[in-house]
């Protein structure tokens, strides 16, 4: 639950320090990025699985 809330506090300031400098489609962007990576993080797993026995 520590890593939920630390994930949410850094989503939240990010989201906000983004939206301050260049409004909506800084935001839209981070959270395009936020998707890719966990796409990302799920295919190396998957990956990995496949290898193994």
């Amino acid at each position: 639950m520590v890593f939920y809330s630390l994930g949410s506090a850094l989503g939240a300031t990010a989201t906000t320090a983004l939206f301050e400098a260049v409004g909506w489609t800084g935001c839209a962007l981070l959270g395009a990025a936020f998707a890719l990576a966990a796409l990302g993080a799920w295919a190396v797993s998957e990956r990995g699985r496949a290898r193994s026995p």
